[in-house]
């Protein structure tokens, strides 16, 4: 679940995802693997088996969870079903087991209930989601889901403030025409170039915000001039691209050490990666390589040196 826009005034949430789910088949399978996937991208998830405290009625605390989760915004939902071995036709039109299921629930209710449960598992069946079957490994499934939670998650950074966002629409479009996300084959660098305060930063946060959902992974490292400084900052900063694009905490002892160990591991992953305020080519050498990153990868770079960006990018 999602909210369909974001609000103006900023609210803090006590949960980002709201992990629903129903009996005991996938409690310490699927739901626990897919729980803490999301937990380990960063994702404060609220799973009902877990934090559901000891005696509360189930209902009303339920609810309250999935109003205070970031995925519920103005009565509006973004939700994604996980058809678990069974086919999407089958839940919407309640046929196979469900028809069998249905049956024997008509011949106990008398309240009508029966009638909202198949509604609404033909409305949920409509949406568009997951369909795992044994053709598809759990791990994959688990992995596209946690990368496209995310991926929205961060789409969702509140921007600035209007007044440094007027003229920014033909920017935004300028930036995702030269990065031209259509092409797959390649990878993509592109630098924004000015002096301090010209917004950008904004702008590569806005196009990031914009296009990230559409990498397996993406990192945005602000102010990478000044966490660059020494060794062991440059290390801190491999160790959050290892984090936000490979889920990993690699045992990274120097620099040496995690260019190794990036340059080994992204070319397999199609992401997308701001660096922010960069002021020495050494610095995108420790962190992106030259041909680290698998194809359809972008790289955005925002800097103050123009002679940066005529030697890095073609």
């Amino acid at each position: 679940m999602m909210p369909s826009s974001a609000s103006s005034t900023p609210k803090i949430w006590a949960h980002d995802v709201f992990l629903s789910f129903r009996g005991e088949d996938t409690r310490n399978s699927f739901t626990d693997h897919l729980y803490h996937a999301l937990n380990q991208r960063g994702i404060d998830t609220f799973r009902d088996d877990e934090k559901l405290k000891r005696g509360t009625f189930i209902g009303p605390e339920l609810s309250k969870a999935i109003e205070e989760s970031r995925m519920h915004e103005k009565e509006e939902l973004q939700v994604f079903p996980v058809f678990y071995h069974v086919k999407p036709s089958e839940v919407r039109n309640q046929t196979g087991s469900f028809s069998q299921a249905f049956a024997k629930h008509e011949e106990k209710t008398v309240l009508g209930g029966v009638g909202k449960w198949r509604k609404a598992l033909t409305e949920i069946a409509i949406i568009s989601g997951w369909d795992l079957d044994k053709a598809r490994g759990e791990s994959e499934v688990i992995q596209e889901i946690a990368n496209k939670i995310s991926n929205i998650l961060t789409s969702m950074t509140p921007s600035d403030s209007d007044d440094r966002l007027i003229g920014m629409d033909s920017r935004i479009e300028k930036m995702e025409a030269f990065l031209d996300l259509k092409k797959h084959d390649d990878v993509r660098t592109i630098g924004i170039w000015g002096m301090g305060g010209i917004g950008k930063t904004t702008l590569a946060q806005l196009v990031f915000n914009n296009i990230c959902n559409q990498f397996q992974a993406s990192c945005f490292l602000g102010n990478v001039k000044d966490k660059s400084k020494n060794s062991d900052l440059v290390v801190s900063l491999q160790k959050v691209l290892f984090k936000k694009l490979l889920y990993s905490g690699d045992d990274i002892h120097n620099v040496h050490m995690g260019m190794n160990s990036l340059s080994r591991r992204l070319p397999s992953k199609k992401v997308l990666i701001v660096l922010d305020d960069v002021d020495h080519k050494k610095q995108i050498e420790d962190l992106v390589g030259m041909d680290w990153l698998g194809p359809g990868s972008r790289i955005i770079i925002t800097t103050r040196n123009e002679h940066l960006l005529k030697v890095f990018t073609p």
